[in-house]
């Protein structure tokens, strides 16, 4: 599976309520989570080193200057958008191969019962089901 799945998985399992599941299933969860953990905190790190050394050497300024939006004149606008819409290309270019890479994960899939509970009890739309598709 995708790198991009594991973090999207991570962090939607992390973040769903599950007291009404069965033991066997919160259990499936949790060894999921471990299982993914490394793989998304090596992932953050990642991400964390590209932002920075990307980042423009004024950005502290700039989003100050972005603050006081209403203030600027247009040629000013059109350089701080300039400036952040390169920033934020040179972080999704650097990211881009490093979410498609493949991982192997041995994890045990949910019930549909149990898939059918998280959506209805953290009120997730259909589309939420994207984000966990490796447990399914």
């Amino acid at each position: 599976m995708k790198l991009k799945e594991i973090v999207n998985a991570y962090k939607a399992l992390g973040e769903a309520k599950v007291n009404s599941l069965e033991e066997s299933e919160i259990l499936k969860i949790v060894k999921a989570r471990k299982a993914m953990r490394s793989i998304v905190e090596d992932f953050e790190a990642f991400l964390k080193d590209v932002q920075e050394k990307f980042k423009p050497e004024n950005l502290e300024e700039l989003q100050i200057k972005a603050q006081k939006w209403s203030e600027l004149s247009d040629e000013e606008k059109m350089e701080i958008n300039k400036i952040f819409r390169q920033y934020e290309q040179a972080i999704n270019t650097a990211l881009l191969e490093e979410q498609e890479k493949e991982f192997e994960l041995n994890i045990d899939k949910l019930s549909e019962e149990s898939v059918s509970k998280l959506l209805k009890d953290n009120e997730w739309s259909i589309n939420k089901l994207d984000e966990i598709s490796i447990m399914v």
